[in-house]
């Protein structure tokens, strides 16, 4: 399988054309820090995080998340 390449998220991220963020963690990771089904302490991994809006949405239950990225300029490289 073949995606885009590590320079085509460069090129995202470098510009600020990253039209997919929403300005707010994924939906369904809202609801489930929402409902209880990542309970506190839970650990996640967002990858393809972007910006990190799921990576501090999940910090008020102390859940251990780790973010990834592949683009050199995302901020969780």
């Amino acid at each position: 399988m073949t995606g885009p390449t590590q320079e085509f998220w460069q090129e995202r991220f470098a510009s600020g054309s990253i039209p997919w963020d929403r300005g707010e963690p994924n939906p369904q990771l809202a609801a489930w820090l929402t409902d209880g089904t990542l309970a506190p302490g839970s650990r996640v991994i967002v990858p393809g995080c972007g910006q990190g809006w799921g990576t501090g949405r999940s910090r008020p239950i102390r859940a251990s998340t780790t973010p990834a990225s592949s683009a050199p300029n995302s901020p969780w490289r």
